[in-house]
């Protein structure tokens, strides 16, 4: 009688789901650990006074939301409300990812690349910077230029600078909250000064 074999569609439905399970586990710890020793900063724009903020539900896991058509905002908020404007500064090679504290999500720039600089004239039809729950395309990479005591951040993929839009914030916290906040936008220059950034925490 010969004996019981598993089917081999089986077989290999079993080893890839252990070797998904295995990466997702790997994954994770290393975001853990990675989390563990990061940096918490906040970025504080110098012309408006408004900081980076992450809108939206926190990001269930990573990669879940399977791109970033439908990422909530990052917006100019005047406060950092219920630490929304904290950061996890992760350090990959000569650039960064900037993970939030609360959202579990990445700092993200959309649109095309910036063709050259200040070639667009304005930031009118910046494309949005979101907070995506992965680093989909290397989007979610910054380089850091400093200047003087602050810092330009432009994207690795898009050259873009992260760039805050809208009305000088007038005081801390103001506004009462961030829903009218002005989004923040990939721009392809440091226009007036708004792509300069104090980054609070960070030495």
């Amino acid at each position: 009688m010969p004996l019981k074999t598993f089917p081999s569609w089986k077989k290999t439905l079993a080893l890839l789901t252990g070797a998904s399970f295995l990466c997702l586990s790997l994954g994770s710890t290393t975001a853990m650990a990675e989390e563990a020793s990061a940096t918490v900063v906040k970025l504080k724009n110098i012309e408006t006074n408004r900081y980076a903020f992450s809108t939206g539900d926190p990001a269930a896991s990573e990669g879940g939301e399977g791109g970033w058509l439908k990422s909530p905002a990052i917006v100019g908020a005047d406060a950092n409300y219920y630490n929304r404007a904290q950061w996890y500064l992760i350090k990959r090679g000569d650039f960064y990812l900037f993970k939030n504290t609360q959202t579990n999500r990445y700092l993200f720039s959309t649109g095309k690349p910036a063709v050259s600089e200040e070639g667009e004239g304005g930031w009118l039809k910046s494309p949005p910077i979101v907070g995506a729950d992965a680093n989909y395309y290397e989007r979610a990479k910054w380089r850091m230029i400093k200047r003087g005591n602050v810092y330009l951040l432009k994207n690795k993929e898009t050259n873009r600078y992260l760039f805050s839009t809208g009305a000088k914030a007038a005081s801390e916290g103001g506004e009462g909250g961030w829903l009218k906040s002005p989004d923040m936008v990939g721009a392809d220059a440091n226009y007036y000064n708004r792509a300069m950034w104090n980054i609070i925490g960070f030495e």
